[in-house]
């Protein structure tokens, strides 16, 4: 995931826990932890995820927070690159998992990368139609969707047909 700076956090008290107070970080202190797949069970094999910044992040054009995914865009294969790249530069570049196929649907790929229970309601889904909406019942069902909103992308347009570029 990605951050800008000035990304402010509010943590948000568990149902029967409540917070003394209502404390906030900047984005920064973020930086250099990691995070669980909220798809991911308690007893899932899933690997904390990183939260690093990248220049195009902003809290003036969105939330100041944005999940990467460096096998669908430019951006953040490059931001992910110079990640890994800080980490350890002697290291080569391992590959990067990519959970869509050439229709723009969720793949086999994505077995490597969720539970069971996820993999089998997500594959086959179109990223861009049905699968958002599974992934959005899917957080509710986990109980892990704290809000959904419609968010307009900046997703390049297929200029014949009208409809998003999906990069792989």
């Amino acid at each position: 995931s990605l951050l800008s700076p000035r990304f402010q956090v509010r943590p948000i008290p568990r149902h029967r826990r409540q917070a003394a107070e209502d404390p906030t970080c900047a984005g920064s202190e973020l930086l250099s932890t990691t995070y669980i797949s909220p798809l991911s069970s308690s007893s899932s094999t899933s690997s904390p995820r990183p939260i690093f910044a990248a220049p195009y992040v902003t809290s003036t054009t969105g939330t100041g927070l944005v999940h990467t995914s460096p096998a669908h865009g430019v951006e953040d294969w490059e931001a992910w690159r110079a990640f890994q790249s800080r980490l350890d530069p002697s290291k080569p570049l391992g590959d990067v998992l990519c959970a869509v196929d050439g229709t723009g649907r969720f793949s086999e790929v994505l077995g490597q990368m969720a539970e069971e229970g996820v993999r089998e309601r997500l594959i086959g889904k179109e990223v861009l139609g049905d699968g958002t909406g599974a992934v959005i019942d899917l957080l509710r069902e986990h109980g892990k969707l704290l809000k959904e909103v419609e968010v307009a992308h900046k997703y390049p347009y297929d200029w014949r047909t009208k409809k998003p570029v999906i990069f792989r």
